[in-house]
């Protein structure tokens, strides 16, 4: 079957990740502004946080993309959709894990990625406390700052318990339906995992930290440049499940990284499910 994805020429994708890449820089910029300057911290409706730098940095991104790029559209985790039937659609969660960027943890990242006719064509994780970008697009690699990254996958045995695997906490497997059973079993399987709440999984995996990892019943911005850096790194995404919540919210889950685990980890999942 035909990519659509081929559709944008290599000049074009080189062009459009240049300019993710100013975003993020944009973004990086804006958020350490209002750092330097303080910010108000609130809970939304659900009661998951949300700070001023969170909304203006998306604000922000905006901005520049309507100016830019008038005829693609944007998702934000913030500031909502925008020219939602156009093939270009530029996603955006501007600080992923505001809760640790809150508290002044590290582990939070900037998301950005475009997606072409609903397939990721390019993303970028930004981790700038840390100093940590990975940015990938379609054809062209995945890189983590300057250094090409390759996920190998297992060896024979290697897919088994003592694996490192990337898990959100049980809370986000609680969420109507309950969905517990499936991170009991997971852990069981991988008693060795490591509970992550932010992107920095993703980046983990990415780079060779993590063998795999997952995200349950999450939006698509949390997971907006994944695929493609994983996939351009030469691991495997599989999304296992999307599903349509009340007020025309979608969430996804997904487990990516090396083949081999990742495979295992879908089974273990469907058959929690059963």
């Amino acid at each position: 079957m035909a990519d659509a994805r081929d559709e944008v020429t290599v000049s074009e994708r080189r062009e459009l990740l240049e300019a993710a890449l100013q975003l993020a820089d944009m973004c990086a910029e804006t958020t350490a502004s209002i750092i330097e300057s303080g910010f108000d911290v609130s809970k939304k409706a659900d009661a998951s946080l949300v700070t001023t730098a969170d909304v203006e940095t998306e604000r922000a991104f905006r901005q520049i993309v309507d100016e830019r790029f008038p005829d693609m559209g944007v998702l934000g985790e913030e500031l909502g959709e925008s020219n939602a039937h156009a093939d270009y659609r530029w996603i955006i969660d501007p600080i992923d894990g505001t809760a640790e960027f809150a508290r002044n943890l590290p582990v939070y990242g900037c998301i950005i990625g475009l997606h072409y006719k609903k397939q990721p064509l390019l993303g970028v994780i930004d981790h700038r406390a840390m100093n940590i970008r990975c940015h990938a697009a379609y054809g062209l690699g995945a890189f983590a700052n300057r250094q090409r990254l390759h996920i190998d996958d297992c060896g024979p045995g290697e897919a088994g318990a003592g694996a490192r695997i990337g898990l959100p906490s049980l809370a986000s497997f609680l969420r109507p339906p309950d969905a517990s059973a499936v991170f009991r079993a997971i852990v069981e399987s991988y008693p060795n995992f490591r509970a992550y709440h932010t992107c920095y999984a993703h980046t983990l995996v990415a780079s060779g930290g993590l063998d795999a990892s997952m995200e349950w019943a999450t939006p698509l911005w949390d997971l907006a440049a994944t695929q493609i850096v994983i996939e351009e790194a030469g691991g495997r995404y599989r999304c296992l499940q999307e599903r349509e919540l009340p007020g025309n919210r979608r969430v996804y889950s997904a487990v990516f990284g090396k083949p081999a685990i990742v495979e295992r980890l879908a089974g273990i999942v469907g058959k929690a499910l059963e």
